[in-house]
């Protein structure tokens, strides 16, 4: 899925990022396999956020998710934000 997507959707400076979601710790092997097709594609740029949201232990940071332990919390999302945009100053 991930390949058709960069083939229809791909354009100059493309930036592909993964976030660890709480319920969904298994996301580390789409993320193993999208950051190696990353490294394929001249200008597709990968950002790995999930480093900032595990603590000690590797485990997702407890208190960073809504109820739902889906979505982020707004707090958290203003960190996300803050990586992604330092990442797209980087490449442009």
């Amino acid at each position: 899925m991930f390949k058709i997507y960069v083939e229809q959707f791909y354009s100059k400076h493309t930036i592909i990022q993964v976030t660890l979601i709480k319920s969904r710790e298994k996301i580390n092997k789409a993320h193993n396999l999208i950051k190696a097709h990353c490294k394929k594609i001249k200008d597709l740029y990968f950002i790995n956020t999930i480093p900032i949201f595990l603590d000690d232990n590797r485990k997702p940071k407890s208190g960073w998710f809504i109820n739902n332990q889906l979505y982020l919390n707004k707090e958290e999302y203003k960190v996300w934000n803050y990586i992604i945009k330092s990442e797209i100053k980087n490449v442009s």
